[in-house]
């Protein structure tokens, strides 16, 4: 399979949520490793128990005309995932970026293969519209069950191309022989479209999850399956909130493009004094640094409950437009909180978008390591202040439910928030 270019690398990323900009200097080696981290989000394997044991995990019963009452119905059904979001779009009649974005387009091929276990049919090809002998030969020998929410498909694959395409041919012709689908073409073949980029990011999960299978794994293979690969397909959807905030966090030094450490700018971020003092004869101008000399400040108390009638050990939880509505709630730190007023929250600067439910703000950092709440009753002036500056200034966004400001702690549990100067954002996903 051919590697990435770095402008698929771009697109890929951009097509799951992180937006990287066209002009990055960051090395294409951290692009692919930004690529795998969201590749693995977006298969929401933070969910999967710590010790995932292939060899221990039930088959999924599957929904087959031969078994119509398997108790977990359709594997079509436990394929689907989506977010909060997604479900408004859908309500406001807004359609899908099918056809432009290629994750969409490769979370419908996903739903296409369940779908075809589903009818009983257990092998297909991936084949690229452009290059019909460019394809990914796949057979499922097993679904299995990691947890009520998500089956585990194992299965062997390999990549094809003209070189190999006769290979390909013998392969197909095995299966339709040994594996008879009710359902495929006039050729006999169940056939999957997926472009070339799509099949590289296919490709690169099918990689990723070969780490799931323990030492030794192996499976029946028919003679044409020698040189297949053996990996895990489990389902792909919509990066969740806490991904998406780290993996849109860091885009890297402005001048070599290598990870960023330090940040002398509010706007700009450098790895290191060498590279801040060799851009800032192109930076002072618009240095946001020195445009908060004369800002106005105001500091505020956290709390480390949304309410002042919680006590330590209770539960509450959150949902925002990322969150997954297929997988229910978890012990995830981004769904559930068990309040601890005896944990400082983490001392991280960050951004700090807010909630406005009655009576308090929620503030939590860009990447997510903190979370606390601004409380009326706890602060009156501070959270007047904030609200003022949220829903009737000049710089009101989000309806006035929302607001990102630089902020710096001053104590455990002290907060100073530069109510009056915006960061430069544009489309923001934390």
């Amino acid at each position: 399979m051919d590697s990435f270019t770095r402008a698929e690398l771009l697109l890929a990323l951009q097509a799951l949520g992180v937006d990287v900009p066209a002009h990055t200097k960051i090395p294409d080696g951290a692009l692919q490793t930004r690529l795998r981290d969201a590749l693995e989000a977006a298969q929401y394997k933070d969910h999967f128990p710590p010790s995932l044991d292939l060899r221990t995990l039930p088959e999924w019963p599957v929904s087959t005309p031969a078994n119509p009452t398997a108790k977990k119905g359709p594997l079509l059904d436990a394929f689907r995932r989506g977010n909060w979001d997604e479900v408004r779009q859908a309500v406001e009649g807004v359609l899908p970026d099918e056809g432009r974005n290629p994750f969409t387009e490769l979370r419908i091929a996903f739903k296409t293969m369940a779908h075809f276990l589903d009818t009983g049919s257990k092998w297909w090809i991936v084949q690229d519209p452009a290059d019909a002998k460019r394809t990914i030969n796949i057979r499922v020998v097993t679904a299995l069950q990691i947890d009520e929410n998500t089956p585990a498909l194992v299965a062997l694959y390999r990549h094809f191309d003209r070189s190999t395409a006769a290979q390909s041919s013998s392969w197909v012709r095995e299966q339709a022989d040994k594996h008879p689908s009710s359902v495929a073409g006039p050729d006999g073949v169940l056939t999957i479209h997926a472009t070339a980029l799509e099949q590289k990011i296919l490709g690169k999960i099918l990689k990723l999850n070969a780490a799931l299978l323990p030492a030794g794994y192996e499976v029946g293979r028919l003679p044409t399956e020698k040189s297949f690969h053996l990996s895990v397909i489990v389902p792909i959807g919509p990066l969740e909130y806490d991904a998406l905030a780290k993996l849109n966090s860091n885009t890297g030094c402005a001048v070599c493009g290598k990870k960023a450490t330090n940040r002398w700018c509010h706007s700009v971020s450098y790895c290191g004094t060498a590279c801040q003092r060799a851009d800032w004869p192109n930076h002072k101008d618009e240095c946001q640094a020195l445009s908060l000399k004369d800002a106005k400040w105001v500091e505020v108390k956290m709390s480390a409950t949304p309410f002042s009638s919680m006590t330590d050990g209770m539960v509450f939880s959150n949902l925002n437009k990322s969150s997954n509505i297929n997988l229910g709630f978890s012990d995830k730190t981004s769904a559930s909180s068990t309040i601890d007023s005896s944990r400082v929250p983490p001392n991280e600067q960050g951004g700090l978008p807010g909630g406005r439910p009655p009576g308090h703000f929620m503030i939590y950092d860009r990447k997510r390591t903190f979370q606390s709440f601004l409380l009326r009753e706890d602060d009156t002036d501070g959270f007047h202040d904030v609200l003022g500056e949220m829903v009737a200034s000049p710089r009101r966004r989000c309806d006035g439910c929302k607001m990102y400001r630089w902020a710096k702690r001053t104590g455990d549990w002290e907060l100073s928030i530069c109510l009056d100067r915006e960061p430069k954002l544009e489309a923001c996903k934390w």
